[in-house]
């Protein structure tokens, strides 16, 4: 999603994603055409916010387990040890998947 500062980008991320908190959002939310209830919009979506949140010591495989872990309680190991795989593959993450994320002073991703 690109557009100038200050024209929303973020608040309507938060709004999709379940985690605006203030103000009054009016309208539906839809996936794929289907209404989806705000408990478990922040299972279907994710974003990843302008300032990084992510734990610096992992790889990038690790990262997304440890999300999986966070964000898909309800399934098995192996179902999101799965689901990491076909995020990997979408992503196109395979050549970096070992690579340690690191931050502003080491060089990673």
């Amino acid at each position: 999603l690109f557009g100038s500062s200050g024209r929303g980008k973020t608040s309507l991320m938060d709004v999709l994603a379940g985690r605006k908190t203030t103000g009054t959002i009016v309208g539906e939310v839809r996936f794929n055409g289907a209404m989806c209830l705000k408990k478990n919009i922040k299972h279907l979506c994710g974003y990843v916010e302008q300032f990084d949140n992510l734990v610096e010591v992992l790889s990038v495989e690790q990262m997304l387990m440890y999300t999986a872990e966070l964000k898909l309680p309800a399934l098995t190991r192996a179902q999101k040890r799965e689901r990491v795989e076909e995020v990997i593959a979408q992503l196109r993450l395979e050549g970096c998947r070992k690579t340690v994320i690191v931050g502003e002073l080491v060089k990673g991703i």
